[in-house]
């Protein structure tokens, strides 16, 4: 006879339910306008906020806009180059790589590898070749199936 744990479904329903849950560690753009409209609402009559105040709170608001749909933006591509990166996998890419020599120059030279896997560190979509080796994507010569030539 076949047995059901009945507490499953409770820790599974808890589990989910902690996971869905974000922690709000800054001040978004509603949060900033909520602020400014109580502090205008509950200003003292006989010393009203000062016009150069308003203005360069204002101008706070619109710089703070600015940079988040900024930053929402860079979000956006950086995923859509992690999602265009993802169908390079298992195709061999030819790359610029530099490298420096004894003398401490740097020497510009092309690689070849087959992508294995991809990633993103500091801003950059990695691809990471077969032999352990890495490119950025905007290092990225060619693409094709590997054991073809281009010839």
């Amino acid at each position: 006879m076949t047995t059901v744990n009945p507490y499953s479904s409770v820790n599974a329903a808890s589990s989910f339910t902690n996971q869905s849950r974000e922690i709000k560690n800054a001040m978004d753009k509603d949060d900033f306008l909520k602020l400014y409209i109580e502090q205008l609402k509950n200003q003292d009559p006989m010393e009203p906020m000062d016009s150069n105040q308003m203005a360069a709170q204002f101008s706070q608001f619109s710089t703070v806009e600015q940079l988040i749909n900024m930053n929402t933006t860079m979000e956006q591509m950086v995923s859509l180059q992690l999602g265009n990166a993802v169908g390079y996998i298992g195709f061999e890419v030819t790359y610029s790589a530099n490298t420096i020599d004894d003398e401490g120059n740097v020497i510009t030279e092309e690689k070849t590898g087959i992508v294995k896997s991809i990633s993103h560190k500091n801003g950059s979509v990695i691809l990471k070749m077969l032999d352990g080796s890495e490119a950025e994507m905007d290092r990225i010569i060619s693409v094709q199936v590997p054991g073809t030539s281009d010839s």
